[in-house]
């Protein structure tokens, strides 16, 4: 995201100004998932190093580039939706495979667009969702319930697809053992583009977590 009267009016406006030199940018915090897809999107486009500004959440993130402290706000869609709409942010794409729509404006482009070669599954890894969790040992049975609810209230809950569609968010429809999988792949991706970023003290290899390879 930028503010309306931002220099950067596209995402290869974006791209070019942090190739060009190392830029300021809100981030909820080091480490958390909106640094870790900048930090992606930074090392696939070569950029300069770049700035983060801690602000606390993605919502605090999305108003300060609104008031040009930084000069982009990384958040959630759901957390900057409203100054979207509002016209007082600009926001040059999202981190998915396809693009966002928003009523009355026109579709936000997806990171791919830009950057080509980044998979749903990595890109799932580091924008941060939100789900059911359960422990290992509890019993299959009660998994298969809980997945079944999940199901329902995403593709058959009127009042629950309502809340989703206010909040901007977007199901991803990723239940049990394939939820596990995108877990592990989660596990995987941001524990070594966090060691790569110099953000963890550890290598993942000490606790055994392999590369992610696609």
């Amino acid at each position: 995201n930028t503010a309306m009267n931002s220099p950067l009016k596209t995402m290869d406006d974006l791209i070019k100004k942090m190739r060009e030199e190392s830029i300021p940018i809100a981030v909820e915090y080091v480490g958390g998932p909106w640094y870790q897809g900048l930090a992606l999107f930074a090392n696939k486009i070569g950029a300069k190093k770049f700035v983060p500004v801690s602000q606390g959440g993605g919502y605090p993130s999305a108003v300060a580039a609104m008031k040009g402290e930084t000069l982009v706000g990384m958040s959630d869609i759901g957390e900057s939706i409203n100054l979207i709409k509002e016209k007082r942010l600009r926001a040059l794409a999202v981190m998915d495979t396809k693009p966002y729509k928003v009523e009355g404006l026109p579709d936000i482009p997806p990171i791919t667009q830009f950057v080509p070669g980044i998979s749903e599954k990595v890109l799932m890894a580091i924008k941060g969702s939100r789900g059911l969790c359960y422990h290992k040992d509890v019993p299959e049975k009660y998994i298969s319930k809980m997945v079944e609810a999940a199901k329902f209230a995403v593709e058959k809950d009127p009042e629950f697809m309502e809340i989703l569609k206010k909040r901007g968010w977007i199901a991803a429809r990723v239940y049990g053992k394939e939820a596990d999988e995108q877990a592990e792949i989660g596990t995987r991706v941001v524990s070594w583009l966090l060691y790569d970023l110099g953000a963890a003290a550890r290598s993942p290899e000490v606790v055994k977590v392999e590369r992610y390879k696609e």
